[in-house]
């Protein structure tokens, strides 16, 4: 089903069955026709709607389409991807696992352009700096272990052709926090605007035309300039793809090295205007004497 064509009953009607079976799950065995549970309901619909309507929107004029969801990373399963494996010396063999909340693709000629999607619920932002810190790497491991993954039972699933490519199209978080929003006046188009400034885009993405045209331009990761050019510091050429798996080889195999040492030193980080330390549930105990 082509979630750009659903109408509002439609998309309300599947929404309120997903939370229903949500809250279901959640308290097995409850009174799911109580005044509390219609109450939880109501509100779990309200807060899930306007993501509903921004996922709808996207899919409306986008030529990527979902193709996993809360796809798992595993070496014993043909039809998954398996995980990135690093080793050195010093770190000896790593194995990256994880499952990946949905995973979109486009075919091109035999090809297949693959993006990887994380749901992001807080207000933390990605930067492109942070891979060179060696923070925010999961999302960017977890493409590479999609690009990478040799089983032709998994790259059928994929939908690439015998000897076709997969390209990594990109990293996108997708921030589902609406926060406090208010509005003059009631307005469809000023509303749809609303939504779609608060279901923002974060990430990177490679910057090849096809791929960038495959995607909906209200919901691409980057940002633009007053004359609507795009800003590069979010586009990746595929040489860089293998300079950026190369700096986030260097980071796991240091983290994993640091934990077969025993390193856990507290290490103070800066955000963008008051130290990330002032936010640690531990900082009470805390032996860094300049927090």
């Amino acid at each position: 089903m082509n979630a750009g064509a659903l109408d509002e009953e439609a998309k309300r009607s599947m929404t309120l069955a997903a939370a229903r079976k949500y809250l279901a799950t959640l308290f097995p065995g409850g009174d799911l026709g109580s005044a509390r549970f219609k109450i939880m309901l109501s509100r779990l619909e309200r807060a899930s709607m306007p993501i509903v309507d921004s996922l709808c929107d996207e899919f409306s004029d986008c030529r990527f389409l979902p193709k996993f969801f809360e796809l798992r990373i595993s070496r014993d399963d043909p039809k998954s991807p398996a995980p990135v494996t690093f080793s050195s010396e010093e770190a000896g063999r790593v194995y990256v696992y994880g499952t990946i909340d949905r995973v979109d693709t486009c075919s091109r000629d035999g090809d297949v352009m693959v993006r990887v999607i994380d749901y992001k619920t807080g207000t933390k932002e990605f930067s492109p700096t942070d891979l060179a810190e060696g923070r925010n790497l999961q999302m960017f491991l977890y493409l590479k272990s999609i690009i990478d993954t040799a089983s032709p039972e998994f790259r059928a699933e994929l939908g690439a052709a015998e000897g076709g490519r997969l390209i990594p199209a990109g990293v996108i978080y997708a921030h589902t926090s609406l926060g406090d929003v208010k509005m003059q006046r009631e307005d469809e188009s000023l509303e749809r605007e609303t939504i779609v400034k608060t279901q923002r885009r974060s990430g990177m993405m490679l910057a090849d035309d096809d791929a960038i045209a495959a995607m909906n331009r209200d919901y691409l990761p980057v940002g633009f300039d007053k004359k609507g050019a795009m800003k590069t510091d979010r586009l990746y050429s595929l040489e860089d793809w293998e300079k950026i798996t190369e700096t986030i080889e260097k980071s796991v195999l240091r983290v994993a090295a640091g934990i077969r040492r025993g390193c856990a030193h507290a290490t103070e980080k800066q955000g963008a205007d008051k130290k990330i330390c002032g936010y640690c549930e531990y900082k009470a105990i805390c032996r860094n004497a300049s927090i």
